[in-house]
């Protein structure tokens, strides 16, 4: 018979933890699960790799292992004489077979249970690909598609304020038209989860939709941070003699004192008055003064203007 190096199937050394055993295991059975790799041999490899761990992963088989290798100094594939060192065969030479168990493997545990039931430290296909269920085989019909993302865009105001709103987006299964809640307070880069609207797995099981919030352009408000800023726009004579004017904010309007000789520009600050994250959290709002002309006037202003660009016409001389 054929010595079998379990420590090399895993990948470890012979002095390897337990939870590093577990975590070989993991992701040498997530590599080669036949119902996710379809290579040619990769099915016989899944099944080395599950009586390896059959037997490394349960204290009391690997303490009988260990034992018999230390004993004969084996190596990977060396043949030996199992009578030679107290075992009995049975069915002339070979031992009954124990579910996808090799003949090495029923040498050491004759009439354990069938593969996966006899170690208590043995992972369920839920345990190695996300599940939380023990002991229970997860079908490949069930196993669900990939997870997507796509970004969408909103305005500053709904999302303070919070919005329902559909979009189409195209996945890895096509366009599809969606319609979400997003919470009050999102920030650009955060995330909704919609639950089944990803990719498709093998039979159709889709995986979660993530959507990336970005703010669109918006020509009244631009953040840094918590931090908003607004532009307002003023006449001439509003800058310089100063003036009182109602600003709209995300929680309603409020007076805004406008100082006088104010240059273009300028902002004018109204505390706690800016964005307010999902945590509570709070910005303040940053007024910026546009002086603007009209765009028209009657004769009598347009008179005024007139003298006015003369008379600092004369000043300069």
């Amino acid at each position: 018979m054929k010595y079998t190096d379990y420590y090399k199937t895993l990948g470890i050394s012979k002095d390897a933890t337990q939870e590093e055993i577990k975590k070989s295991y993991r992701q040498l059975a997530k590599k080669y699960h036949p119902d996710l790799n379809k290579d040619s041999g990769a099915e016989e490899k899944f099944k080395e790799i599950n009586e390896a761990f059959e037997v490394l992963g349960d204290a009391e088989k690997r303490k009988k292992y260990d034992n018999f290798g230390s004993s004969g100094n084996f190596s990977q594939g060396m043949d030996f004489d199992p009578s030679q060192f107290g075992f009995n065969t049975h069915q002339g030479g070979t031992y009954q077979s124990t579910g996808d168990f090799s003949d090495f493997f029923n040498m050491f545990f004759q009439g354990a249970d069938s593969r996966g039931s006899s170690s208590s430290s043995s992972f369920s296909f839920e345990d190695l690909f996300g599940g939380n269920t023990k002991h229970s085989r997860k079908k490949p019909q069930d196993i669900k598609g990939a997870d997507a993302e796509a970004s969408v865009f909103i305005g500053i105001e709904e999302a303070y304020k919070g919005v329902k709103k559909s979009y189409t987006i195209n996945t890895g299964s096509g366009k599809q038209s969606i319609s979400v809640t997003i919470p009050k307070g999102i920030m650009p880069g955060q995330k909704v989860k919609i639950k089944g609207q990803g990719n498709a797995g093998p039979t159709g099981i889709k995986g979660d939709l993530y959507l990336v919030i970005q703010f669109a352009k918006d020509d009244t408000y631009s953040m840094e941070g918590l931090d908003v800023t607004k532009v307002l726009d003023i006449y001439p004579w509003e800058a310089y003699f100063g003036t009182k004017t109602q600003v709209e904010t995300f929680e309603g309007k409020v007076v805004l004192k406008i100082p006088e000789k104010i240059q273009s520009g300028k902002k004018i600050k109204l505390k706690n008055k800016g964005y307010k994250n999902i945590k509570g959290e709070m910005g303040d709002l940053f007024i910026q003064i546009r002086i603007m002309n009209p765009t028209s006037m009657d004769k009598s202003t347009e008179k005024l203007y007139k003298e006015l660009q003369e008379n600092y016409d004369k000043t300069k001389k």
